[in-house]
């Protein structure tokens, strides 16, 4: 891609990487790796045409229902990128 001056990077994560939940640590930093991973690849891309973004899904399933810190309860209001 750095070749060619031209690419596009999809990687997909989780809002548990995002938010985390309880009884989730290991998955939770394997989904958070993968968006430090997009935030390098972004900024080493930016200046070849290489584009990076990631898909984080949200929704509700038996994995983050009901530990005492559920992802979905604290989902914060706003992006923080928005606030």
């Amino acid at each position: 891609m750095r070749d060619q001056g031209y690419g596009r990077v999809l990687l997909t994560s989780s809002q548990n990487g995002t938010y985390g939940n309880f009884g989730q640590a290991g998955y939770a930093t394997a989904k958070a790796a993968v968006l430090g991973l997009m935030k390098v690849l972004a900024i080493e891309g930016a200046g070849k045409g290489v584009h990076t973004n990631t898909i984080v899904p949200i929704t509700r399933s038996r994995m983050t229902e009901g530990g005492p810190s559920s992802a979905t309860s604290r989902r914060p209001t706003a992006s923080p990128r928005r606030r």
